[in-house]
């Protein structure tokens, strides 16, 4: 969902970097999209914390990041160009379709609703319905199995390489989308343009 349907993979990277500069991690968040982008963000504090060698209380921490992206969300969502004629398009093909995000169910339901795509996308996992986050395959064969698709026939569009290694794990086609993914999932698209001509010829 986040960097791939709405743009709000940059408000996520935004949060944990300020809250991260309080701790003494400085991470630009451009490096925490391509490093962490779709990991759950209790995977990505203990990564951090020792990796510079700093405590801090996981779930005090989590919550604040969850609160703090929350009241972002309030100053407005936009989709990412092109993926509401995609969904669209998918829609038309009568292709199953689910999103599968680490995000929780609140903040999902938020996103999908307020920019339309919960009309076309019904099946939503979140890090709530599993146990182990991206870049374990999990959340994507819950989502396969909801869609009753086996997991062979299901494509991931990707904006983070934990997602595209998950992705393959579970055994489906994987698209990394972004200038960042070139090269990392089995297909690379700079666009949404780019990403229906590799759906076109992959269903057709």
């Amino acid at each position: 969902m986040d960097g791939v349907l709405s743009d709000t993979q940059k408000i996520h990277a935004k949060v944990e970097s300020e809250l991260f500069r309080e701790l003494g991690i400085n991470i630009p968040p451009e490096e925490m999209t391509r490093r962490f982008a779709g990991m759950s963000f209790r995977t990505q504090i203990r990564t951090l914390l020792k990796e510079y060698h700093k405590t801090v209380d996981i779930d005090e921490f989590e919550l604040e990041k969850y609160e703090k992206y929350v009241e972002e969300l309030s100053h407005g969502i936009l989709a990412v160009s092109g993926a509401k004629p995609l969904v669209e398009w998918l829609s038309s093909k009568h292709i199953p379709m689910a999103v599968a995000t680490t995000n929780k169910k609140k903040a999902s339901s938020i996103v999908m609703s307020e920019l339309g795509f919960d009309n076309f996308i019904k099946t939503v996992v979140t890090s709530e319905d599993i146990k182990k986050g991206k870049p374990a395959p999990d959340i994507f064969i819950k989502a396969a199995k909801l869609l009753q698709v086996p997991t062979s026939e299901c494509v991931v569009i990707e904006d983070g390489e934990s997602g595209i290694i998950g992705g393959k794990q579970a055994g489906m086609k994987t698209i990394g989308f972004g200038k960042d993914m070139n090269g990392k999932g089995d297909y690379s698209a700079d666009s949404m343009d780019e990403v229906k001509e590799i759906l076109f010829k992959i269903i057709n």
